[in-house]
C-alpha cells in the first residue's frame, strides 16, 4: 500500500470512488478545485496501481485544516485504510504548523462517527439540515500534538 498525493491522472478513478461512497453529488470539477486549493492535502492510497481510498482537505488558515472528503472503496473498509489516510493528512498538517483538523460528518452515520471518535475527534457543534436530504451534521475537531 502506498499513500501519495493525488494527480490529475487519478481523476476518473477517484471520481468513481466518490460517486460510489457518498450520497451527496460531486462533480469532477469540484474534485479538481479541491486539488488546486491545496494539492498536498489531496491524497490517495493505492495498491498495485489501483486506488483504494482518498482524502481531500483544505487549509482554513495557517493553524487549521478541514477534511472535505475521506472515502475508502467498498470491500476495503474496516482494514485501516481510512486511519492511514488520516494519519498522513494529520502529519502533513502538523508539518505545516497547524494545530487543529476539523470535519463534518452526517449525524446519522454512527459507524463513521465512531471511526472519527476512535482516532481522537470530538463533536464540537451540530449543523441542522447540512446535507441535501435535510440530515444534520456534527462538526468534529481534533487538536494535533505539539512537539515541545
Amino acid at each position: 500500500m502506498n499513500v501519495r498525493e493525488f494527480c490529475p491522472a487519478d481523476l476518473v478513478e477517484v471520481f468513481a470512488l466518490v460517486e460510489r461512497t457518498f450520497t451527496e453529488r460531486y462533480y469532477p470539477q469540484s474534485l479538481m478545485d479541491l486539488h488546486r486549493s491545496w494539492p498536498e492535502g489531496f491524497m490517495v492510497i493505492e495498491d498495485e496501481g489501483r486506488i483504494l481510498g482518498m482524502i481531500a482537505g483544505i487549509m482554513i488558515n495557517h493553524l487549521q485544516a478541514r477534511v472535505m472528503l475521506l472515502g475508502v472503496r467498498q470491500g476495503y473498509q474496516g482494514r485501516g485504510l481510512g486511519s492511514l489516510l488520516m494519519e498522513h493528512f494529520e502529519a502533513l498538517c502538523h508539518q505545516e504548523g497547524m494545530m487543529m483538523v476539523s470535519l463534518e460528518v452526517r449525524a446519522t452515520s454512527t459507524r463513521v462517527i465512531d471511526f472519527y471518535w476512535r482516532i481522537g475527534y470530538q463533536v464540537m457543534d451540530v449543523i441542522p439540515c447540512y446535507y441535501q436530504n435535510g440530515d444534520g451534521a456534527y462538526v468534529m475537531k481534533r487538536m494535533l500534538q505539539l512537539n515541545i
